[in-house]
């Protein structure tokens, strides 16, 4: 008799325990994205000023091979500012009805994403610096 009813309950124990476990490994998850989007974000006034400083080069020089190389830099950092946007705008951390497996896939992939961005800003901000510090 005791056999019939501590199996239920220890089952019932066993997926409450598991769903804890997956609920906090999400979170793990979500949390490590959500700083990766932070150490991003915190670039971000980097990218301005240098795309300020560029500007400001680029209108003071008349070598056409210099103004090739600002137009250049301010591309690069135009495209890490506006994947940093676009990602941001597609970022859905709405799970409802989403299995374990679904959300740790998603999350992944946005951690892939935002990791890539960061690399982009990273490279364009070192030799944007380079550039307007080599002025």
């Amino acid at each position: 008799m005791k056999a019939k009813i501590l199996v239920p309950i220890l089952f019932i124990a066993a997926t409450f325990a598991a769903c804890s476990n997956e609920k906090e490994a999400e979170k793990k998850q979500m949390d490590a994205v959500i700083a990766e989007h932070d150490t991003v974000m915190a670039k971000s006034e980097q990218v301005m000023r240098y795309k300020l400083n560029l500007d400001s080069l680029y209108l003071k020089n008349t070598d056409s091979l210099q103004r090739k190389t600002i137009a250049g830099l301010r591309v690069q950092l135009s495209l890490g500012g506006n994947a940093m946007e676009t990602w941001m705008h597609k970022f859905n951390p709405d799970f409802t009805g989403k299995s374990h497996a679904d959300i740790t896939k998603y999350l992944d992939d946005q951690q892939k994403q935002i990791h890539r961005i960061d690399s982009i800003i990273t490279s364009a901000v070192a030799q944007s610096k380079k550039f307007v510090e080599g002025k």
